[in-house]
C-alpha cells in the first residue's frame, strides 16, 4: 500500500556523539574538524555541539551569518557527521541568576568588551497585592578598572513569580534597578566590584561581582 504524499524515515538515526566532553587543548581535540574526524573514526554520524566554546562554534556569527552555518554544516558532512543539536545547558543557566551565585557563575558568561557597558544583575522587588517594593542598590566598593551605573528600567516579573496565597503577580510590568559595568576604554583584564541591597524593613544584603573584560 502506497503513503501517498507521505515519506516515512522511520528507526534511530545515529549514533551521535556530546563534544563538550571531549574538547581539550590538545590536537585532534582543540577544534572541531578534529574532533569531527575522531569522532567519524569511532563510528559517530552526528555530532553535538557546545555553544560555549568559540573553537568549535562562533555563536555569535553564527547568529548573524547564513554563510558560516553552511560552511560549518559542509565541513562536518564532509566528514560524514551532522549536526545533531547545539548544546546550551552552560549558558542557560544564566537566564535567571541569583545574585549570590553571580561570581561562581561569571566564568560562564560571555566577557565584557573593554569600554562597553555590559549588563551585570537586575534587582524587582514586588508585594504581595503586585504593588512596587522599593529597593535601593548601592555601590559601596567600586571597580579598579571601571565603572558601575545602577539605572531605572521597566521589567517583567518572571511567570514563575507567585506572592501570597491568591496573588499572582507573573507578567506584570515593574520598575528594577539594572546594574551595568562599563570597563575603562583600552582595558583588559579582571575587575571585581560590591554592592548593598537596601529594601525598607529588611537588613540590608551585600553582593560581590567578578568580570572578565577582553
Amino acid at each position: 500500500m502506497g503513503t501517498g504524499g507521505l515519506e516515512r524515515a522511520g528507526g534511530i538515526r545515529g549514533p551521535g556523539l556530546a563534544l563538550a566532553q571531549f574538547a581539550g587543548a590538545e590536537p585532534p581535540f582543540d577544534r572541531l574538524e578534529g574532533l569531527g574526524a575522531w569522532a567519524a573514526g569511532k563510528g559517530y554520524r552526528a555530532v553535538q555541539i557546545p555553544t560555549w566554546d568559540a573553537r568549535l562554534l562562533d555563536l555569535g556569527l553564527a547568529a548573524e551569518s547564513d554563510t558560516y552555518c553552511d560552511e560549518l554544516r559542509g565541513r562536518l558532512a564532509g566528514l560524514g557527521l551532522e549536526i545533531s543539536e547545539l548544546t546550551s545547558h552552560l549558558a542557560g543557566q544564566l537566564v535567571a541568576v541569583h545574585p549570590a551565585q553571580a561570581a561562581q557563575l561569571a566564568a560562564a558568561a560571555p566577557a565584557a568588551l573593554s569600554g562597553q557597558p555590559e549588563w551585570m544583575d537586575e534587582y524587582t522587588g514586588w508585594k504581595d497585592d503586585c504593588s512596587y517594593l522599593s529597593i535601593d542598590i548601592v555601590v559601596v566598593e567600586p571597580p579598579g578598572h571601571g565603572a558601575v551605573e545602577p539605572a531605572q528600567e521597566i521589567k517583567q516579573i518572571p511567570e514563575s513569580a507567585k506572592r501570597g496565597s491568591v496573588h499572582d503577580c507573573a507578567g506584570k510590568d515593574m520598575q528594577a534597578t539594572v546594574l551595568y559595568y562599563t570597563s575603562e576604554a583600552g582595558y583588559r583584564g579582571g575587575d571585581r566590584f560590591k554592592v548593598r541591597m537596601d529594601v525598607p524593613g529588611r537588613e540590608s544584603a551585600f553582593f560581590e561581582y567578578e568580570v572578565v573584560v577582553e
